[in-house]
Order: C-alpha cells, then structure tokens, then sequence
C-alpha cells in the first residue's frame, strides 16, 4: 500500500472521528448549560474543542510517522511539543478564569467517547485484501 492510500484512509478516518468528537462535545455543552449555566457549556465546549485538535494533530503525526517521511526524530519531538500545547492551552483557559476545571475536563472526555461513537456508528472498516 503506497503512501497516498495511508493518507486518504488516515484522513478519512479522522474526519469520522472529528465529527463524533465534535457531535459528542456539542452534546455535553447543551446538557452543561442546561443544568449548569452559560460557564459550564463554555467550559465543555472549549474541553470538546481541545480535544478535536488534539485528535486533528495526533492523526497528522501518527500518518506523517508511519509513512516513513524522512527521519523518525522529528516527529518524537513534534508530538511532546504538541503535548505541551495541549497542556498550556488547558491551563490558560483554568487560570483565566474562563472555565473551570472540572468543566474543562468534562468536555475533554469527549475524545474518547468520540471515538467510541465514531466507530461504532460507522461500523467496523472494511478489510483490505491482499
């Protein structure tokens, strides 16, 4: 399988998986604002959204590295930068009074959960031959 096939399915794949990541973080903003308040659905939707470019850039790195574009070392140090991106946005947004934690937190969960609802509603992928 050639690069270009890895890529088309890795990005794909990533659109199905941004989308139920997006749909489960919307989700979780409605029901904090209804139970919560206008801080909360902010917190969960700005978790949610940290999330979804955290899987957007995960997705990239993971491709750019199994595709074997020049040396693997770059890449290692791509992805401990983004971790620390993620780390300070989080940080920013608690210390800035913006959300709080624990909202923050809520909404970020929407990256495993849509994970799990991106693959369970679009079925087991198909297996390749060969």
């Amino acid at each position: 399988m050639n690069e270009t096939m890895i890529e088309m399915e890795a990005l794909a794949g990533l659109r199905r998986l941004s989308f139920a990541t997006a749909a489960v973080g919307a989700l979780g903003a409605g029901i904090a604002l209804a139970i919560s308040g206008p801080r909360a659905a902010l917190g969960v939707l700005c978790g949610s959204c940290l999330a979804a470019v955290n899987l957007w850039a995960m997705t990239r790195l993971v491709t750019a590295f199994l595709t074997g574009r020049g040396p693997k070392a770059p890449w290692a140090v791509l992805a401990s930068l983004k971790f620390i991106a993620v780390l300070a946005c989080a940080a920013l947004l608690v210390w800035s009074t913006l959300c709080d934690l624990s909202a923050l937190a809520i909404g970020y969960t929407a990256l495993p959960l849509g994970i799990v609802v991106g693959y369970a509603s679009y079925g087991v992928p198909l297996r390749r031959q060969g």
